[in-house]
């Protein structure tokens, strides 16, 4: 805690820190979640297990990505090759080595057509196609086609 008193002991391989009241720890190179008083919530079967955003947290099983809910709860199966943390209702997949972004409902609302794709921030995201980088918003239209080497976000 804040004055240095130990809270939950290290029994843990590994952990991140917590975020929505979760943290993912590793026991034995499986992923699970604690909460804040180190009980054990999500156990530690997942072969990776990102941190909690907007309430779903990525996880991979099989060599594929999808999200659970805070109970722990497989809602997005584990079907993308790679998956990032939701911002703004929409998170990053991947998917035949392009990316797109899926709504919180698995729904794909962005097909995975781009080589290289940021979180969206404050309703834009930067998406990188054909070698060059453009700006996007949550409807996947070009605000500012491809046709920048670099965008600083």
């Amino acid at each position: 805690d804040t004055k240095g008193k130990m809270v939950i002991p290290c029994v843990y391989d590994d952990a991140l820190g917590f975020s929505e009241g979760f943290a993912s720890v590793v026991s034995n190179d499986k992923w699970g979640f604690i909460d804040t008083k180190g009980k054990m919530v999500i156990p530690c079967v997942y072969d990776e297990a990102w941190s909690f955003r907007e309430r779903f947290a990525s996880v991979k099983s099989n060599d594929k990505y999808g999200f659970i809910d805070t109970k722990g709860k497989m809602v997005i199966p584990c079907v993308y090759d790679d998956a990032g943390a939701f911002s703004e209702g929409l998170a990053r997949v991947k998917s035949n080595d392009k990316r797109g972004f899926i709504d919180t409902k698995g729904e794909m609302v962005i097909p995975c057509v781009y080589d290289e794709a940021s979180p969206f921030w404050e309703g834009f995201a930067c998406v990188k196609s054909n070698g060059k980088r453009g700006v996007i918003n949550q409807r996947g239209e070009f605000v500012i086609p491809p046709i920048a080497d670099w965008i600083s976000w």
